[in-house]
């Protein structure tokens, strides 16, 4: 888990710019949301020191702040522990991500995407997972179901002649949104 004062200091330092998104697991203990919220694991939660009812605190044990959901207002409580991101959503900026605190959920689809699109996922580069991709989730016996086998694909046809999509040189190279913070 990233380090709470990690945590704190670039919240403060987003904040002073402006409104901060908070990228975190409603689910995780401490988290205090609208009833309808509490199953999201990623939910995003615009905190602003200056409109609404400017009660913002940011803290040693995390943010606190009355905010305004369907026209109620509602005091939201997020301890560090479930925060795994937090950006400027009015730049257009990258997010600072606590890749230990991602939801498993979240890294399971992200490696699933990654070796669907043909990346080699062998831990040679790294060599110690992060915990989450290294736990398995225990299931039930009564609620495990067969999956059915993956339908053969057909192969794709060939480009036309003089079509660059799939020539490497000419591929473009696109870059996430996401900053990983160690």
């Amino acid at each position: 888990m990233a380090s709470t004062e990690e945590k704190q200091s670039c919240l403060r330092n987003l904040a002073d710019q402006g409104v901060v998104m908070v990228h975190l697991d409603a689910r995780r203990p401490g988290v205090r949301v609208p009833d309808y919220l509490k199953t999201q694991e990623w939910l995003r939660l615009n905190f602003n020191h200056v409109k609404g009812r400017a009660d913002l605190v940011v803290n040693d044990w995390g943010v606190r702040e009355t905010l305004r959901f369907n026209g109620s207002w509602f005091p939201v409580s997020v301890p560090w522990s479930a925060i795994f991101a937090v950006s400027l959503p009015d730049q257009d900026t990258q997010p600072t991500i606590f890749a230990e605190d991602l939801p498993e959920e979240m890294v399971e689809a992200a490696l699933a995407r990654l070796q669907s699109e043909g990346e080699q996922l062998d831990g040679k580069d790294d060599p110690a997972p992060p915990k989450a991709i290294r736990r398995e989730r225990r299931v039930p016996q009564t609620r495990r179901r067969a999956s059915p086998p993956p339908e053969p694909m057909a192969e794709p046809a060939p480009p036309p002649p003089g079509d660059t999509a799939d020539d490497p040189a000419h591929r473009e190279i696109r870059r996430g949104h996401l900053r990983l913070v160690k």
